[in-house]
């Protein structure tokens, strides 16, 4: 189903939603959540299209597709969840082979629903987008929103930030 700029895949998983959008940077997936029946993890089969690519977990939280010799090909963001209310819900990413999960422990605490999980796919840019890619979701993850996001760009861009 179409909403918007995004397509909605309904009940993809007992009691959750996929949603998938583009973005100027890349694509936006989602996976909305809908009540303590559903799932804690989320699992993405990554098709990795080049020869030798894999799928690596960084430090930082983030998953990259890197190439044979571990050069960023693709990296989704730290993956982030928030309830109904906007409060921020615990998630973390997993690798095993090329495939992705994101838990999300929703049923141990006291969550509104929905929950929306957001990693956020990113292809290798240029110096400078990449700066800015990687230092605007550094921002917003730290709870600035779209400011923290407009500040981390810019100190992504100075700093030549990469996450490799």
């Amino acid at each position: 189903m179409r909403a918007g700029d995004a397509v909605v895949y309904a009940n993809t998983q007992p009691g959750a939603d996929q949603v998938v959008r583009a973005n100027p940077l890349g694509l936006e997936t989602f996976v909305q959540i809908r009540g303590p029946e559903s799932p804690e993890d989320y699992s993405y089969t990554v098709d990795l299209r080049g020869e030798g690519q894999r799928l690596v977990l960084l430090d930082s939280g983030a998953v990259a597709i890197v190439d044979p010799d571990g050069n960023p090909v693709a990296v989704a963001t730290p993956p982030q969840a928030y309830d109904a209310n906007g409060n921020p819900v615990p998630v973390t990413a997993s690798v095993n082979g090329n495939t992705l999960t994101l838990h999300v422990p929703h049923t141990t605490g006291d969550w509104a629903y929905p929950i929306v999980v957001d990693p956020k796919w990113l292809r290798k840019l240029g110096k400078a987008a990449w700066g800015c890619a990687v230092g605007g979701a550094a921002g917003a993850l730290r709870g600035g929103g779209w400011a923290g996001a407009a500040i981390g760009c810019g100190a992504g861009i100075l700093s030549g930030l990469n996450p490799f």
